[in-house]
């Protein structure tokens, strides 16, 4: 049995006080996945996970992490969804090394943090434990096919980030397996209501209610789902009043950065397949521009499907202008193809008429 410990960046004295502020104690936990997927359980796989906690900077910060003298986290944007000085976790993927099937306990880390990019990978080796990690990730679209076992994805960036945008208190329900979609959805609902002051009840919005629209079952929702959440909408604006509008559109992947405006403001899910088969969906909380045009893209979701414990912070993948995951993340493997995102806005009384109203 593995033992879950956690070491701070300050007790390793990593970095400059400049660089890290002593009130900040970014902490780093290593864990190697156990995958159950649709075409079976593997266990001790070569994923690892390192999850970093902190308190929000007041700028875009890079993360590098060295695992047994190999650079394995290159110059990753570590981003302050939350804000600067909220307590806030993400997550990022490496590979630990290891033939599938052979069981980690403990590698030899370094890790920095810092405001720049660097050349030069970390070196200051510590032994580190490596703790159990459950994935449990089954497709969430219908006719998408199974969901396989991936390899380790090797996250590497060799471009500067520029302008992005997050929002904050995004909540992450625990999600049912095959229910990445209605569960997505329904947490996108629920942060609207809370943006924006609406009136309906949390119970409205539920996984299992907004399941009942999208159409969701044991194989998934389907890929055209949107009409469901229309309907949905339609059904507050029956039964609960409101004076707001609610204007649901679907955009193509190439769509990314016009997007980026409204992130702060808007609900917008993201719909994938994976390149191996497999879809799914997750909601996005942070769009931000790499300087070679490429953008990141930072969602929220669960990857412990049916069991507690897989929604502890966020995940950031980057695609290309044609919507192609060029650095994938704990879940979603390189080669991932963005189907759609669908954003809600909310906006002011379309008429005299109180409701939520869908154009």
């Amino acid at each position: 049995m593995k033992k879950s410990l956690t070491l701070t960046l300050a007790a390793l004295a990593l970095l400059a006080a400049s660089t890290i502020p002593a009130q900040s104690g970014p902490n780093l936990t290593l864990s190697q996945y156990d995958a159950n997927l649709d075409d079976g359980f593997w266990p001790n796989t070569p994923m690892g996970n390192a999850l970093v906690t902190f308190q929000g900077f007041h700028q875009p910060m890079y993360f590098n992490l060295s695992v047994n003298g190999r650079w394995e986290v290159r110059n990753m944007p570590l981003l302050s969804v939350e804000g600067p000085g909220a307590p806030q976790a993400a997550n990022f993927s490496f590979h630990l090394g290891n033939q599938l099937g052979q069981n980690v306990t403990q590698v030899q880390a370094a890790w920095l943090i810092t405001p720049n990019m660097q050349a030069q990978p970390p070196n200051q080796f510590q032994q580190w434990p490596v703790q159990d990690l459950m994935m449990d990730l089954r497709n969430g679209l219908q006719g998408a096919g199974p969901v396989r076992l991936m390899g380790p994805q090797a996250q590497q960036n060799n471009a500067p980030i520029a302008e992005g945008a997050s929002k904050h208190g995004f909540p992450n329900q625990e999600q049912e397996r095959n229910a990445c979609t209605n569960t997505a959805v329904s947490n996108s609902l629920l942060w609207l209501k809370q943006r924006h002051g609406l009136t309906f009840p949390d119970s409205a919005v539920s996984p299992g209610t907004v399941g009942g629209f999208l159409g969701t079952d044991g194989n998934g929702t389907p890929v055209e789902w949107t009409g469901g959440k229309e309907a949905l909408c339609a059904e507050l604006v029956r039964l609960y009043g409101a004076e707001n509008r609610i204007t649901t559109t679907v955009f193509g992947p190439q769509l990314a950065g016009y997007l980026m405006g409204f992130v702060a403001t808007t609900d917008i899910e993201v719909d994938m397949l994976f390149p191996a088969g497999g879809g799914h969906t997750a909601a996005v909380v942070n769009i931000t521009r790499s300087s070679d045009g490429g953008y990141w893209i930072t969602i929220k979701h669960d990857l412990r499907q049916g069991h507690p414990g897989g929604t502890a912070g966020t995940h950031t993948f980057k695609i290309d202008a044609n919507g192609i995951v060029t650095v994938g993340c704990d879940g979603i493997p390189v080669g991932t193809r963005i189907l759609k995102f669908v954003r809600e806005m909310v906006s002011g009384p379309k008429s005299a008429t109180k409701g939520v109203m869908i154009d």
